[in-house]
């Protein structure tokens, strides 16, 4: 058996280049697992060295875990959304005064990113009520590829390239003293 490596295009190579992907395949004896191949084109240390080493990268970077705000039955919610529009999925939060994560929705593309953010909006509002409370949207940021069409359909305050969360706090607050001062488009209302 010999090690090939095989390029998407349908070229390999090794020791001398065997042909095409198809003609490869057609003789399999030829044909190593990528994991292999790799292997062989890449000697040296992998990432972890057995099972203690693995245990621990995976304590390093686990996700904390997430408990949703648990808010009383009558009460406001006075929270900022987060939008994310992505290609493959959209995501939402609701962001506390004090940047506490309250809620979050996540939502598979279905292919319009406007119908997904509606379906995420009223993923959030749903969690809210379900508590018995109401929400108060005391502004909006969005980001990811859809972010600037979802900015204007969403009249939101700011649409954000990611790596930018303070900011969307900050233009929230201006738009709710707006909001209080009768300008904007009317984000403190209770919804």
């Amino acid at each position: 058996m010999r090690d090939i490596l095989v390029y998407l295009d349908g070229t390999s190579c090794g020791e001398s280049v065997m042909g095409t992907a198809a003609e490869i395949a057609a003789d399999s004896s030829d044909v190593t697992l990528l994991s292999e191949a790799v292997a062989a084109a890449m000697p040296g240390r992998g990432l972890v060295e057995g099972d203690p080493e693995l245990a621990a990268f995976r304590d390093r970077y686990r996700r904390p875990s997430f408990t949703p705000a648990r808010p009383a039955t009558g009460d406001v919610v006075r929270a900022f959304v987060g939008v994310d529009g992505g290609s493959t999925s959209t995501k939402g939060v609701l962001l506390a005064e004090d940047e506490t994560v309250l809620f979050k929705h996540y939502q598979l593309s279905k292919g319009n990113p406007i119908q997904d953010t509606i379906d995420v909006f009223e993923g959030l509002r749903a969690q809210v009520e379900g508590a018995g409370a109401r929400l108060e949207v005391l502004g909006v940021g969005t980001t990811g590829y859809a972010k600037d069409i979802l900015k204007d359909v969403l009249h939101a305050d700011a649409a954000l390239v990611e790596g930018g969360g303070g900011k969307v706090r900050s233009a929230g607050v201006e738009r709710r003293r707006a909001v209080e001062q009768g300008v904007g488009h009317g984000f403190g209302a209770v919804v």
